[in-house]
């Protein structure tokens, strides 16, 4: 059976190192080799990084596993999955144990998972995989499987499988109607020791739609994330189940990533929070090299989409010299009639797409016309590159103008006022 790759980590070929098969019914041997990717530093969240793809047959007697896809040669991980206690029962089910053992040099780290499914016949199922990817209402996404063994708990408590190490078995379980032949496509997935730079982050639902990955902010929904390197050549990151992604680096230069959704949520309203391509200038350091960029996240808007919707201002009883915000400059202010207003703004980093979130003081200033101070913040991630940008953002007033209808006598304009923090520059708006 042949199944697509898992992604296109590397630019370079993975070349094959070969085919394991079971020898009678107790013993399962097969070869995987990861790719070679930087973990997060301490404190990051640690996404899926090393991957290698089988494919799987039971015919009748014993199971059958098949590399089809490894690693490159400078970072081969040799996975052996060892297989005991086949067990077939009256009730047309199989049960196989299952343990991972290292048999290279390069260290495996948590987590490690193994993905199952594409049965054929599709009667075929697996009973007892640790959770399901995605909701079945939605569909199982091509990437990587809809079931999953998870292996990181049983490699000890250091969550490393060393070399040599032999990991405590799964027992895995299938309903097989008739006790048929069947095939199987399995995906393995592990951490590699850090080594290179990388370019990393997160897809998530934003709860509170602020284009922010806040700790509550759950893992959102993507098949791959589309990586498109300054010379023009693409690579493809899958999309773990905790929503992280990531793709080695080796150049300075202007990055595009764009998240890929599942081929059933493709043609839904699916809106962003953050924008979809985003692009990361990596600068050079001082000796040539580049370091990790590890905040390319994608906010997916949980609320249903409207078309062309923008991010509303939001009120706050706080005193806005409180609220921080990173440095940038104000260049322009449009309201239209619509009840939006456009600010274009100036700001330095490595990327283009920082966010930027509204707020207006509640309740207004006692005057005639009523007015109140807006702030707008902004959030460079911690970015030290210098590359200088340009945005036009649009806001919409909605929640500011009905705070003021209802607070205010019939036909009363409201005045606005914005400053720019880097020259005490005061842009005043007045609204009928």
């Amino acid at each position: 059976m042949r199944i697509p790759r898992t992604s296109s980590l590397l630019r370079r070929p993975c070349p094959a190192l070969g085919v394991a098969a079971a020898v009678g019914a107790f013993l399962l041997l097969l070869m995987a080799a990861g790719c070679d990717q930087e973990t997060a530093p301490s404190g990051e969240p640690v996404p899926i990084e090393g991957a290698a793809e089988f494919s799987g047959l039971f015919d009748g007697r014993e199971v059958v596993l098949q590399t089809i896809e490894t690693g490159p040669e400078y970072a081969r991980v040799r996975l052996e999955l060892v297989a005991t206690a086949l067990t077939i029962d009256d009730a047309d089910q199989i049960g196989l144990d299952v343990a991972l053992r290292n048999d290279s040099s390069v260290a495996a780290y948590a987590p490690i998972r193994l993905f199952v499914g594409r049965f054929q016949p599709e009667t075929v199922q697996l009973l007892n995989g640790d959770e399901q990817l995605v909701d079945p209402a939605v569909g199982a996404p091509e990437w990587p499987l809809p079931h999953f063994f998870d292996y990181s708990s049983s490699v000890g408590d250091d969550g490393i499988l060393s070399p040599g190490e032999t990991s405590e078995a799964r027992s895995w379980r299938f309903a097989d109607p008739g006790l048929l032949p069947f095939s199987f496509a399995a995906v393995a997935e592990f951490g590699l020791e850090p080594t290179r730079p990388v370019l990393a982050g997160h897809v998530f639902l934003d709860m509170d739609q602020d284009g922010v990955l806040d700790p509550d902010d759950p893992p959102g929904y993507g098949r791959a994330v589309r990586v498109t390197r300054p010379d023009g050549t693409e690579d493809l990151a899958p999309v773990g189940i905790d929503g992280a992604w990531r793709v080695p680096i080796e150049e300075p230069g202007l990055y595009a990533a764009e998240l890929l959704l599942p081929p059933t949520l493709q043609f839904a309203p699916v809106c962003f929070t953050t924008p979809n391509p985003l692009h990361v200038l990596v600068p050079p350091m001082a000796d040539g090299t580049v370091s990790s960029f590890l905040h390319a996240d994608f906010g997916i808007d949980p609320e249903p989409c409207l078309p062309n919707r923008s991010p509303g201002v939001e009120l706050t009883r706080e005193p806005l010299e409180a609220l921080p915000s990173d440095p940038f400059r104000l260049l322009g202010v449009d309201p239209d009639a619509a009840g939006h207003l456009e600010l274009k703004v100036g700001f330095s980093g490595c990327s283009p797409d920082h966010p930027f979130r509204l707020v207006a003081h509640v309740p207004f200033e006692e005057s005639m016309p009523p007015q109140t101070w807006l702030k707008l913040l902004h959030d460079d991630r911690g970015e030290l590159c210098e590359a200088a940008f340009e945005q036009s953002l649009v806001f919409d007033l909605g929640p500011l103008l009905r705070f003021h209808h209802e607070h205010s006598e019939p036909g009363t304009p409201l005045l606005l006022k914005i400053e720019d923090p880097a020259t005490a520059e005061v842009f005043s708006i007045l609204l009928p």
